[in-house]
């Protein structure tokens, strides 16, 4: 390169061609790769070599995202620089940066004669500014181009196109491309105006997987929703996408998708206060069915309703199924279980406030439920919690007392098989107030037959009919509880069952006292035959067998009719895991035994034989720990401040949004 032109062009703005007053620094370089001239190098000799103040200031401005100024109009002499060629031999360059460097000094002095943009210059809002290749005329969104030099470009193109075969025109192509890719694949080919991107792909696969694909929106959804990613890390994700594969990887607008897709249920949700703890509840339920639908697009045919204490919060919670058939049925959209917690709705959560009766009748009053309830029947509606749960909201006594059952008059002390008289949600109510009207409210008379423990009127108090009919028979508890009292009975027998327990990695919850998960209780009851080796080792095989038998009994019914798959013997595996369960003599006092007993196969053929899979609390207790990753993003210690209502009513907004 010529040192004298080059020393001459350091005069110069970049933009404008006036006095430079200082080199173009590296942080501003990615800055004017977008907004000005692709792929510019500090050392083109076409180009001034420094900036001026105002050029400068407004470049920092641009690469901050800010607009409000704008650059200097283009120096038109750089249009004679496009066929530049630097001067051999000593020869004195005579080109237009050289002249015009001649009447400045270098950056970084001064002049006495204040220089300024000319009268007649015409300052238009900044856009992307690209040169042309050939003739290095500006190329912008506001005007068109037609370049003084491409006229001879397409006349031989034309006439290659005329004259060669059109294999050997691809065969040309092939190479000229092949020479310009890089070592990753991918080229830049000029031809005037703005470049065309090359990537290499392959394509030799059946299914094409590395062809370019577009993230959609809704993709990006499906991501934040599994892996529990804030705002901030999806759009950072998307932004990593952009720069690896190409800006055209992700659906354009991500941003405002997000922002937008958060507020979709602003309009029907509401926070108060009960006892100076935040409470976030729907305040109009039957328009957020509405929205619900219309972006799944899909007829609803059930709707599970269920309220339970977990993780530090009180949560009223609601799935929307749109099938009752199948055994697994999934969202083709995103691979999800349409009756699964990724499909579960908070309608209603309060912090750090225990499951008393007085709670649920708020929540119940305050979402206005039972109007959905009245509206589409007990065939498409279903109340599923746990046990403890249902008994508070019929306002019946706890399973200790002497009437636990919620769906009949069972007496725990009766051990007879006869069928006992279903409860009815308006029995409930007179029994009540005649409790009220003869005791005073008296406690210890709830136990009386003439009372049956009805101690409160129910929270639904639009509801009529038998219980069961609106209240699934928590089969999830069943499991737990008959699992959990057939294995305590074995330890008592064969104390070594504990080390069985180590041996196949299983181990108590801490909660309650000790209790075994759901999936623990599958294990246990999946792994009777490890169990009897155990005991065959220790001699202990004719102690260990009958109860082996009761887990293995247990295990079928819940494969015949605890899944969403029902199974036509699923009566005859009821019968004889009632008639092994009895031999045991461990069924005393138990009330989720007597529910297994009496009322499962009731309930499943009212729901028109279906699995209990559908029905079931599950789903329930697992948006415990699912909604609490949304929750600890925006969670705050002073949870009675008027920021806690703000902070719980963000996170319950955006955890319904993603599991639409």
């Amino acid at each position: 390169m010529d040192s004298k032109h080059d020393s001459k062009r350091l005069k110069l703005c970049l933009i404008c061609c006036s006095q430079a007053k200082r080199a173009i620094p590296d942080s501003l370089l990615n800055t004017i790769d977008a907004y000005l001239i692709e792929g510019f190098q500090r050392d083109d000799p076409r180009f001034g070599g420094g900036l001026c103040k105002t050029c400068y200031q407004t470049l920092l401005e641009f690469r901050q995202g800010k607009f409000s100024r704008c650059l200097p109009n283009w120096f038109q002499g750089y249009s004679e620089m496009s066929n530049f060629r630097c001067k051999r031999n000593g020869q004195q360059c005579t080109c237009i940066l050289c002249i015009r460097s001649e009447r400045i000094h270098l950056y970084g002095t001064s002049t006495k004669r204040k220089r300024g943009p000319a009268p007649t210059q015409i300052y238009k809002k900044p856009g992307i500014l690209q040169l042309c290749n050939l003739c290095l005329e500006p190329i912008t969104c506001l005007s068109d181009h037609k370049c003084k030099r491409i006229d001879k470009g397409k006349e031989a193109a034309k006439q290659l196109l005329q004259t060669a075969s059109p294999r050997g025109v691809k065969r040309l192509a092939y190479e000229l491309i092949r020479e310009e890719l890089n070592d990753t694949g991918s080229a830049k080919m000029s031809t005037g105006g703005r470049p065309v991107k090359i990537k290499k792909i392959n394509t030799s696969g059946p299914n094409n997987n590395n062809l370019p694909h577009q993230f959609k929106c809704s993709d990006i959804d499906s991501l934040r929703l599994k892996n529990n990613l804030s705002i901030t890390q999806s759009l950072g994700i998307a932004q990593e996408i952009r720069r690896i594969v190409g800006k055209s990887a992700i659906e354009p607008n991500l941003k405002k998708h997000i922002q937008t897709s958060n507020k979709v249920f602003e309009t029907v949700f509401a926070v108060t206060t009960y006892k100076d703890r935040p409470l976030v509840y729907c305040s109009n339920i039957l328009e957020f069915l509405n929205i619900v639908q219309l972006k799944r697009e899909d007829e609803p045919v059930l709707y599970r309703f269920g309220n339970d204490l977990g993780r530090g919060q009180t949560k009223l919670t609601l799935s929307i199924l749109d099938t009752l058939e199948g055994e697994n049925q999934r969202n083709k959209k995103t691979d999800m279980s349409k009756s699964g917690v990724k499909r579960c709705f908070v309608i209603a959560t309060i912090l750090d406030i225990g499951e008393t009766y007085e709670l649920i009748e708020k929540m119940i009053q305050l979402t206005n439920i039972e109007s959905v309830f009245k509206k589409y029947g007990s065939s498409r509606v279903i109340f599923s919690s746990d046990l403890k749960l249902v008994n508070i909201s019929l306002g019946i006594g706890s399973h200790a007392s002497k009437f636990p059952c919620g769906f009949c008059y069972f007496q725990v002390t009766d051990e007879s098989d006869e069928q006992f008289m279903e409860r009815t949600f308006e029995d409930i109510r007179e029994r009540n107030q005649k409790w009220i009207n003869e005791t005073n409210s008296n406690v210890r008379k709830l136990k009386d037959s003439k009372y049956m423990n009805c101690k409160d009127q129910p929270v639904f108090n639009q509801i009529s009919g038998k219980v069961l009919d609106w209240v699934a028979p928590s089969s999830l508890h069943l499991m737990l509880g008959l699992t959990l009292r057939i294995y305590q009975a074995l330890e008592k027998s064969y104390p070594r069952a504990r080390d069985w327990l180590a041996s196949i990695n299983i181990a108590f919850q801490p909660q309650h006292g000790g209790q075994l998960a759901g999936n623990e209780c599958r294990q246990i009851m999946s792994k009777v035959q490890s169990l009897k080796s155990f005991a065959t080792i220790d001699g202990q095989l004719e102690i260990v067998e009958p109860y082996a038998e009761v887990l293995q009994a247990l295990n079928a019914v819940v494969v015949c009719c605890f899944g969403n798959k029902l199974l036509p013997d699923y009566e005859n595996a009821i019968q004889d895991f009632v008639q092994k369960f009895e031999s045991l003599g461990i069924a005393g006092r138990m009330t989720k035994f007597h529910i297994l007993k009496s009322h499962v196969v009731l309930f499943i053929k009212s729901r028109g034989n279906r699995g209990l899979g559908w029905f079931n609390e599950a789903t329930l207790e697992a948006s415990h720990y699912d909604f609490l990753r949304f929750w600890a993003r925006h969670q705050i210690k002073a949870k009675d401040s008027s920021m806690a209502k703000a902070h719980l009513l963000k996170a319950v907004l955006e955890y319904n949004t993603l599991h639409i």
